[in-house]
């Protein structure tokens, strides 16, 4: 009778082991697909524009940095980040009566090359440019203005090139003046 009973155990648990190895994997959920992000809302009230114009002036005694190269750059970086319901953005030219105005001021400009070079044949340069800057909507409210702020870069040169005319400035000027100048905008931040 044991016998017949732990012959019983023995094959019960011989079946349950085979039938658990020829099982299928358990089956696990999905992902859901990735959905499209969202632009975050502008904090900055700017209803009733059909345009933020951008303009930038060099008040910096040296006058290095082309303002119109940077308004481009400027107007690419808010276009890129703006959310639904904000202006277009648009450089160069006279605002219209109904258009918004961001005014950005270059307020100094430095460009001196780094002391450790590692090429002979480029210069590598650390630039800090100051600016400040204010939205107006087009009654004249100020609805945005931020503190005069340093934006610091590395740029790198021919060796007897110039930070400030060098191909590789309007890149640089992007990402570290352009980009964040253009996140704090939007962002309603000072």
């Amino acid at each position: 009778m044991q016998r017949k009973k732990l012959i019983t155990l023995i094959a019960l648990v011989a079946i349950l082991l085979c039938g658990a190895c020829f099982l299928p994997p358990p089956q696990r959920p999905a992902p859901r697909p990735a959905s499209a992000p969202q632009r975050p809302r502008s904090q900055l009230d700017l209803r009733g524009s059909k345009w933020l114009h951008v303009i930038v002036s060099n008040t910096s005694g040296t006058h290095h940095v082309d303002t119109g190269i940077l308004e481009g750059c400027i107007t690419d970086s808010i276009n890129g980040r703006k959310g639904p319901g904000f202006p277009p953005v648009t450089a160069g030219g006279e605002p219209s009566a109904g258009d918004s105005v961001l005014s950005v001021a270059i307020e100094k400009e430095i460009a001196k090359p780094e002391e450790q070079q590692f090429s002979d044949d480029s210069v590598t340069w650390d630039f800090d440019v100051t600016l400040s800057a204010f939205v107006t909507r087009p009654d004249g409210t100020v609805v945005w203005s931020g503190p005069s702020r340093v934006y610091q870069g590395v740029v790198i040169t021919a060796k007897d090139g110039d930070a400030w005319t060098s191909a590789a400035f309007v890149p640089r000027a992007h990402s570290y003046i352009c980009d964040p100048l253009a996140k704090q905008m939007l962002a309603g931040g000072g």
